[in-house]
C-alpha cells in the first residue's frame, strides 16, 4: 500500500486481520479500493519507529476520511485463553476521529 500523493478525501484504513487465513480477502480490499479510485491505509504500513504504535495507526486514522472495518472475526488467543479486542479498538479510535 502506497500512500505517496494521497489526501485526506482518498485514503481509506482498512481495520481487518492480517493473518495468512484472511489474506485474499485483505487483498480484494484493497483491490477494489484501489480500483476505485482510493487509498488503501492500514497499520501494517507501520514500520519500527519512535512513534508509539497507538499513536501511529491513530496518525493513519487522521489522514482517512473512509474506513472498512471488518470485526466480525474475535477468536481467543490459545496462550493467554482471552479474546484480543484491538480491531473493535481501532475501530472506536476511527469513529472517534470522524468530524461531522
Amino acid at each position: 500500500m502506497a500512500k505517496a500523493q494521497s489526501s485526506f478525501e482518498d485514503n481509506v484504513f482498512i481495520n481487518c486481520p492480517f493473518d495468512k487465513k484472511y489474506k485474499p480477502i485483505f487483498n480484494a480490499i484493497v483491490f477494489a479500493i484501489h480500483d476505485a479510485g482510493f487509498i488503501a491505509r492500514c497499520s501494517r504500513e507501520i514500520l519500527d519507529s519512535g512513534k508509539t504504535r497507538l499513536k501511529s495507526i491513530i496518525s493513519i486514522i487522521a489522514e482517512c476520511k473512509y474506513g472498512i472495518h471488518d470485526i466480525s472475526r474475535i477468536e481467543v488467543s490459545r496462550k493467554s485463553k482471552l479474546p484480543r479486542f484491538n480491531m473493535p479498538f481501532e475501530c472506536g479510535l476511527f469513529w472517534g476521529n470522524l468530524e461531522y
